[in-house]
């Protein structure tokens, strides 16, 4: 069963950045922009799976990202 609550370094990885840090300030820059969903436990970030599937879906350049 896949989780619906992903990391931010899993959700880098779940849209397919690759390296170092995985796509961790793009991912950050989504949830700035509201094109991701947040959801805080604790002291952690996750991202839903489900409002990274809806970013694929739509077809978002995801390789550029606005600051």
């Amino acid at each position: 069963m896949e989780s619906a609550l992903l990391s931010i370094r899993e959700a880098g990885q779940f849209l397919g950045y690759r390296g170092k840090t995985f796509g961790k300030s793009s991912v950050f820059k989504f949830l700035k922009q509201h094109r991701l969903s947040r959801v805080r436990i604790g002291g952690r970030s996750f991202v839903t799976r489900e409002s990274l599937e809806a970013l694929i879906a739509d077809g978002q350049n995801i390789a550029n990202v606005p600051s």
